[in-house]
């Protein structure tokens, strides 16, 4: 980043999220074997070899050193077998699934521990050797030594990756893996779900002055929750009012019966939005976002709601079936009054001004999936810190990312558009209540059934095109 007193930091919101991607360190031990069996049999440590020829001390200590990286892959690899669980996709892990309490077990991770602070004491010396010898070594030789540098960089990382996956089992540390039967190679993640303060990150103290933007910083009775996610404390939180007339921009509709989405089937559940969406989305020639929380149903609507979008001449373009989200997005700006099934990464970051989007119709309200390890480590994290995980973390981000799906639609003064949620909650609970507190005062709130959802967004567009006529005249 560019030196300077002020740093300014627009989308903000996505910060939290990423800061918990920061702090997830992975190593994958095939990958690792893969490499040094390259760069010892004729990659980079047999230049080295040629180059430390008339040096003795280099010449033993690197032998030492390519020697305890061998034994350092067999070790990891009878370790990775004795692990009492079979895991062929990434999940998440406890201590009581990994270890049987054998003493063979607790040798090898002994050995392991030792075995890595070896590595590191040998490349300190080697590391020393190198620079105080400097004057010896051609530009060449230099460049290559360089890249050894950099592969004890990747050692010191890998072990303190290692180290922690195998020692710290606070509930704060999240533990994935990924190994297939009787395989000595496996993928494991530490996860740190306390590592979300930017107070800690390479470029925070450089500024004295950071200045966080976003449509999306505050809760509903809770200014500072922003801050708290990222880590900052007694930070002045400024809200300054919104430009957008929301009450002449665009409406809030609320299906008067829903379903009890936690009894109904897939199936049951697929057809109920199908039922819902046709009237919305087919009686209204208009561009529009269909969001979804899961994939599943996504798919499960794209299946039903596809074939019903030919005989209406329109073009469905479904996250999961087109390719990448920019390939996605490309196709959908390209139809004419296209709709787009999208999930997570369609409710926060896309820019679809102006007649590029009219119409967004959320399915469920935006909580994250319960079930998914990462959400359910989180959450019985807060709990065992006596903190209530719904209130403290579940609805306050279910607030926020309700608030971003109606950000698609309203990007200036110019932007009108209707949100349509398909999800009774909002209006039947407590929390979803709370969730209405947090969108616009001025938002008009509408409560019908689809069809006479369908009817109004008529009527208001009708009303758009007769304003726009009569400002040109």
């Amino acid at each position: 980043m560019p030196a300077s007193d002020y740093l300014l930091i627009d989308e903000a919101q996505q910060l939290p999220q990423q800061a918990e991607g920061f702090n997830q360190h992975v190593f994958d031990s095939a990958h690792f074997k893969r490499q040094f069996l390259q760069l010892n049999e004729e990659g980079l440590f047999e230049e080295i070899a040629q180059i430390i020829t008339e040096d003795d001390f280099l010449q033993r200590m690197f032998s030492l050193y390519r020697n305890a990286l061998s034994i350092l892959v067999e070790t990891q690899e009878q370790y990775f077998r004795t692990l009492s669980i079979d895991a062929p996709e990434l999940q998440v892990v406890h201590h009581d699934d990994l270890y049987d309490g054998t003493l063979a077990q607790d040798k090898l991770h002994q050995k392991l521990s030792l075995y890595y602070q070896e590595i590191d004491e040998i490349q300190q010396q080697l590391r020393q050797r190198f620079e105080l010898t400097n004057d010896r070594w051609y530009a060449r030789q230099r460049i290559v030594i360089a890249r050894l540098f950099d592969f004890f960089g990747q050692m010191e990382t890998q072990e303190q990756t290692v180290t922690a996956w195998l020692t710290w089992w606070h509930p704060r540390y999240v533990h994935w893996l990924k190994k297939h039967p009787q395989s000595g190679n496996a993928v494991i993640e530490l996860a740190d779900l306390e590592g979300h303060s930017i107070v800690e990150s390479t470029w925070y103290h450089r500024y004295q002055h950071i200045i966080y933007l976003g449509g999306t910083l505050k809760i509903p009775g809770n200014k500072e929750y922003f801050a708290h996610q990222i880590g900052l404390t007694d930070v002045p939180v400024k809200t300054i009012p919104a430009f957008y007339d929301y009450s002449k921009q665009t409406r809030l509709y609320v299906v008067k019966k829903g379903l009890s989405i936690q009894q109904a089937s897939a199936a049951e559940y697929a057809d109920y939005l199908v039922e819902a969406l046709v009237p919305i989305l087919f009686d209204n020639p208009q561009p529009a976002l269909v969001l979804f929380t899961a994939h599943e149903t996504l798919k499960n609507v794209y299946d039903r709601l596809n074939k019903k979008a030919l005989h209406y001449g329109r073009e469905i373009v479904a996250q999961g079936t087109g390719g990448t989200r920019e390939k996605i997005l490309k196709k959908f700006l390209l139809a004419e009054n296209g709709i787009l099934l999208g999930t997570s990464s369609f409710w926060e970051g896309v820019d679809l001004p102006g007649q590029a989007l009219k119409i967004a119709v959320v399915t469920r309200l935006p909580f994250e999936n319960p079930k998914q390890p990462m959400v359910q480590a989180r959450h019985a994290f807060l709990e065992a810190e006596g903190i209530d995980s719904f209130k403290e973390d579940a609805l306050p981000k279910a607030i926020l990312r309700l608030r971003q799906a109606l950000g698609r639609l309203i990007r200036s003064e110019e932007d009108t558009g209707v949100m349509v949620v398909l999800d009774r909650r909002l209006l039947s609970t407590k929390y979803g209540k709370r969730m209405v507190k947090g969108l616009p005062k001025n938002l008009p709130l509408i409560e019908a059934s689809p069809t006479e959802i369908a009817e109004d967004i008529q009527h208001f567009f009708a009303q758009e095109e007769k304003a726009a006529v009569d400002f040109e005249k």
